[in-house]
């Protein structure tokens, strides 16, 4: 068994997702077990004990039928000896450069890539909005117009057009939220100008828009009424009326202060200790011990 390459988009394969999971273990194993040129012998009770060593025999019989059945691998004959040969094995493998040249004979037909296009069905493709599909992967994407080089699209990702104004379209999506369409313009446009980077290219700049207005009618709502702010301050106290405010709390506070001391009064003419140390802790834990 040999370290080879392994891309995340095999896992995005639409025959393998669905298959038994012993079916892309044993198609994985393959790959370690094949040569530099991805070629190897067809011995199933070998091979299932370097790669389905705890399962039963049968499984790994059956894997390499299915593989075999659907092209992930080709299963052929030379002078009587049984080989497997892996389609683009050696498009989209580095072999160490100490590694052995292959010994196996070839296929009687050369092998050809495993794509969409070739196998003639679509269910070798791998999801295009996969975002794991890379130019190595050992399967081709079905949106590849000449090999090797992608289609090109009109759509794509730019930077906030000069020419975007505030249309009575893009208004009325501001006003449908209940919020001030200029300023909203306004903060929208100043925000994307001065953003850099990737985050600054949008696909859809009305998409764009309409997400904004929603985000700030949402982040309004959330807002309790009242929140937005500290209060408006109103003129200033007059030297006269803070006077009259002191003069209102030192009274009230004279006030509660004879409330507590009465109970104390009364205990100590009563002569009752329990009563006078019950007032004391009650004006103590009112006045904070002072």
């Amino acid at each position: 068994m040999r370290a080879r390459s392994l891309k995340p988009s095999i896992f995005k394969n639409e025959l393998l997702a669905v298959a038994d999971p012993v079916y892309m273990v044993t198609f994985i194993g393959l790959w370690c077990a094949a040569d530099r040129e991805g070629r190897l012998e067809d011995r199933p009770a070998r091979l299932h004990f370097e790669i389905n060593p705890g399962r039963a025999y049968a499984v790994t019989e059956q894997a390499l039928a299915w593989l075999h059945q659907h092209g992930f691998i080709e299963r052929y004959q030379v002078d009587g000896g049984a080989y497997i040969a892996i389609p683009a094995f050696v498009k989209h493998q580095t072999p160490h450069q100490n590694e052995k040249p292959s010994t196996l004979p070839e296929p009687p037909l050369a092998t050809k890539v495993a794509s969409a296009c070739d196998q003639g069905t679509k269910h070798l493709a791998l999801t295009p909005d996969s975002g794991l599909l890379t130019p190595d992967s050992p399967f081709t994407e079905t949106t590849v117009s000449e090999r090797g080089k992608p289609r090109t699209t009109d759509k794509s990702a730019k930077r906030l057009p000069e020419d975007f104004e505030l249309t009575k379209e893009r208004r009325a999506v501001a006003e449908a939220e209940r919020l001030p369409a200029d300023r909203t313009f306004a903060k929208f446009v100043d925000y994307w100008r001065s953003a850099s980077g990737a985050r600054a290219r949008k696909l859809d700049w009305d998409a764009t828009w309409r997400n904004w207005c929603r985000t700030e009618a949402d982040r309004a709502r959330s807002t309790p009424a009242g929140a937005a702010g500290p209060p408006p301050k109103g003129p200033p106290a007059t030297d006269e009326q803070v006077a009259a405010a002191r003069r209102e709390a030192a009274e009230k506070n004279r006030r509660e202060m004879e409330r507590l001391k009465r109970p104390q009064l009364e205990a100590v003419e009563n002569r009752d200790v329990a009563g006078l140390i019950r007032a004391t802790a009650a004006g103590l834990r009112v006045t904070g011990g002072r």
